[in-house]
């Protein structure tokens, strides 16, 4: 049972932050997904584009309300992903990325989210 508060004499904010709980979300759960505004292309592995290596990443990403990368984890990846250095590079680049924030009810809110980093020779050059 939730305490019987007077709304009318709390800031807006206030308000807000009592409606919604601070959490993190997962994208699925918000009614906004972050929007990505930043992105930073990840250095190819030099290894493995002499071999002519191309992989795809999958990372899961936390995304604080202010549109910040916070952590960055490993969702699929093959053997080879850690081999030749492609996990590492994505996660370097995805650091450096910023979104607008997902948001739940107009507020932003930390969210986590799934993220594929392709890397491919043809992109190169």
């Amino acid at each position: 049972v939730l305490p019987n508060i007077d709304t009318d004499s709390l800031e807006p904010a206030e308000t807000v932050s009592m409606i919604i709980p601070k959490r993190i979300y997962n994208a699925s759960d918000t009614d906004q997904f972050p929007v990505k505004t930043r992105q930073v292309k990840p250095r190819y592995p030099s290894v493995a584009r002499r071999l002519g290596i191309e992989e795809v990443v999958t990372l899961k990403i936390l995304i604080d309300e202010k549109g910040m990368v916070k952590e960055v984890k490993p969702a699929r990846y093959s053997p080879d992903n850690v081999k030749y250095g492609f996990v590492e590079a994505a996660r370097e680049a995805i650091l450096k990325w910023r979104f607008l924030p997902a948001r739940v009810k107009g507020v932003p809110v930390s969210v986590w989210c799934i993220q594929d980093v392709r890397f491919e020779l043809k992109e190169l050059g």
